[in-house]
């Protein structure tokens, strides 16, 4: 889950805020101290945009290849609009 939140731009203070749960509640979901409910699972699915089935259980794709889509497709979008 943490690397869902860092690919989404969010820190834990900011993740904590949006969720309404302490900063140490979030880490300790995303350390897996603590299994989070399935509706914070979801938030993290719509804030992050990562698969919900990786977010719940590691899900057969690999978060890395999608954070690394995620970068370059915001890259593209971002010199796409920076040349328009």
């Amino acid at each position: 889950m943490a690397k869902a939140r860092a690919s989404a731009g969010l820190d834990t203070h900011q993740m904590a805020k949006i969720l309404e749960v302490s900063e140490r509640t979030v880490r300790n979901w995303e350390a897996d101290r603590t299994h989070p409910p399935k509706a914070v699972r979801v938030a993290y699915h719509w804030e992050t945009r990562v698969p919900l089935q990786w977010i719940e259980g590691g899900g057969p794709e690999d978060v890395s290849a999608h954070v690394t889509q995620r970068y370059e497709r915001n890259n593209v979008v971002r010199l796409k609009l920076g040349a328009a």
